[in-house]
């Protein structure tokens, strides 16, 4: 059992970046196999399913793939962190319940699939809100967490003297 772990753990190590590279130096044009999303594409073996998706489903990962490069949520940290701080854990759980919400994403990046139709650009819309609800939730509990750590150890250093 342990020989097959090892064996399939190094054939997803080493074959796995050949054969994406093999697929980008094939298909120069293909918008995954150049730029940016390259490296965190090139570990799977997904290139060939690409082609064969739905346009709903495409929409719908590219939303969230998006989100993951575009969307911001640093406000929603320390949103966590000041309710963390002013209401402890209650403060964590509101802003957490808050940051639940489904953002949209920027307006460009709508425009930029008008050719691609309808059923494509609301799948978009759907992934990007999936993904960037759920940096937000993750931001905001995190911030909330260490806020309510702050204001416990505040209090601690307050009555030890």
């Amino acid at each position: 059992m342990r020989t097959l772990l090892v064996f399939l753990l190094a054939h997803l190590c080493w074959f796995t970046p050949v054969a994406s590279t093999a697929w980008a130096q094939a298909n120069p044009a293909d918008k995954w196999a150049t730029g940016k999303r390259a490296v965190a594409e090139s570990d799977s073996l997904s290139r060939p399913v690409v082609r064969s998706l739905s346009p709903s489903m495409r929409g719908y990962r590219d939303g969230l793939v998006s989100a993951g490069q575009y969307h911001d949520d640093t406000g929603w940290f320390w949103g966590g962190f000041a309710g963390g701080l002013c209401l402890g854990l209650i403060g964590t759980i509101a802003i957490t319940a808050a940051a639940s919400s489904k953002p949209q994403p920027p307006a460009w990046e709508i425009m930029r699939f008008d050719t691609m139709g309808v059923d494509y650009c609301m799948n978009f819309i759907r992934g990007y809100g999936v993904a960037a609800s759920s940096d937000n939730m993750s931001s905001a509990f995190g911030g909330g967490i260490l806020g309510t750590a702050c204001i416990v150890a505040i209090y601690f250093l307050a009555i030890r003297k």
